[in-house]
């Protein structure tokens, strides 16, 4: 497994999709192409140039909801190769990222999962050394510290899509992401269950990128539909809730009526613009 295709998906992120070119042009092992996917926008404006192929696709829905799983699916479907690295538009990845994959799927057959280091809101100057990215980053306080490359793990409730690496053949066995979630929320968590239903083995990884900061709503109220939606999907398929902080944030304000131990959820109301505004957070470093 020696040709790799990084995936990556954007809406609205020119300057960080940029910053992730530039970090994967600098590589040590450098992928056999990029696949960006940008979901309801316009692909019009120029990238800088790389010493690989860059492929740009477009997916739209009829709404205004982000096709996050449809826009995936898409990327491995237009891929030419067999080993995907998948890294969310915010990541720049390390100059090893793709070279440690690569080692990791020698040893791994599986589901692979990346390590991330959030950098600070003023990390990124106009140009950027790797050096300074190693000094700025930091580690999410709540994620388990990687100390080999490769750590066989089975809490699959770990994973995050931010940066993840998979073989075509295991991607088709989970069968792809789930696109009955729209929008925001629990697409990932449930192609990491699918895989464990699946028998396919989940791992962590020290192959890293550097997440650059943007603002974020706590709790993320804009995708409240989205996110009451998709937990009752997942429900549905698991018999477990994900997302469960962000349900207990919105019974605390009164938006719905819930409990882990129900099955279902009762919107009470929705937030209010004010409300929407409130939860606008400039992080420290991105958590």
């Amino acid at each position: 497994m020696n040709s790799v295709s990084v995936i990556t998906l954007v809406h609205g992120r020119r300057s960080h999709l940029e910053n992730l070119v530039i970090g994967l042009n600098q590589s040590t092992t450098l992928p056999q192409e990029l696949v960006i996917v940008h979901m309801n926008e316009r692909s019009k404006y120029s990238l800088p140039s790389t010493s690989f192929p860059q492929h740009r696709y477009q997916v739209n829905s009829s709404d205004t909801k982000i096709p996050l799983a449809k826009a995936r699916n898409e990327g491995v479907r237009q891929a030419k190769y067999d080993f995907f690295v998948f890294l969310d538009v915010d990541c720049i990845p390390s100059p090893t990222l793709v070279a440690d994959y690569l080692r990791a799927t020698q040893q791994f057959n599986g589901l692979i999962m990346g390590e991330i280091r959030y950098l600070p809101k003023h990390a990124l100057p106009t140009s950027w050394q790797t050096s300074e990215l190693e000094q700025w980053g930091v580690p999410h306080p709540s994620r388990p510290v990687v100390n080999k490359l490769v750590e066989p793990t089975d809490q699959y409730e770990l994973f995050w899509s931010l940066n993840f690496a998979i073989t075509r053949k295991n991607f088709e066995a989970i069968g792809g992401f789930d696109t009955q979630y729209q929008g925001y929320g629990a697409e990932d968590t449930d192609l990491a269950f699918t895989a464990r239903h699946k028998n396919i083995s989940f791992a962590l990884c020290s192959a890293t990128c550097y997440h650059q900061h943007h603002a974020v709503y706590r709790p993320p109220l804009q995708h409240f539909r989205d996110i009451v939606a998709n937990a009752l999907r997942f429900y549905e398929k698991w018999q477990t809730w994900p997302m469960e902080g962000w349900l207990q944030e919105f019974v605390n304000r009164g938006l719905i009526q819930w409990s882990e131990e129900e099955a279902t959820i009762k919107i009470v109301r929705d937030p209010n613009s004010t409300e929407i505004k409130a939860a606008y957070q400039e992080t420290p470093a991105g958590f």
